[in-house]
Parts: structure tokens; C-alpha cells; sequence
């Protein structure tokens, strides 16, 4: 808890200076969170699989 309260905030200008910007930084968000989601359903894709697998034998 010490640490958050030495930690300093930065100040930053024109982060996303252009609508351009934005948009890559959100459709990259967006990129990124579908092949999260991807990954995390194949997974459980699989231990549903194994589950029955288990439950067969």
C-alpha cells in the first residue's frame, strides 16, 4: 500500500492526438480481446472433453 501512494502519476498530452489513433488503439483492444476469448474457449472446450472422457471410462 506504501508503494501506491509513492507512486507518481505521469503527465501525458495528446495521448491520442488524432481520431486515427484511437481507432487503431481500440480495434487492436478488440484484436486482442477476441483471441483471448478464443483461447480461453478452446480451453474450456478441452476440459469439457476430458471431464467426459473420464466420465466414459
Amino acid at each position: 500500500m506504501h508503494a501506491l501512494k509513492k507512486l507518481k502519476m505521469k503527465k501525458v498530452k495528446n495521448l491520442f492526438s488524432s481520431k486515427d489513433e484511437v481507432n487503431r488503439a481500440f480495434r487492436s483492444l478488440e484484436q486482442k480481446t477476441e483471441k483471448a476469448f478464443e483461447e480461453f474457449d478452446r480451453a474450456k472446450k478441452k476440459v469439457r472433453e476430458m471431464s467426459h472422457l473420464k466420465y466414459l471410462d
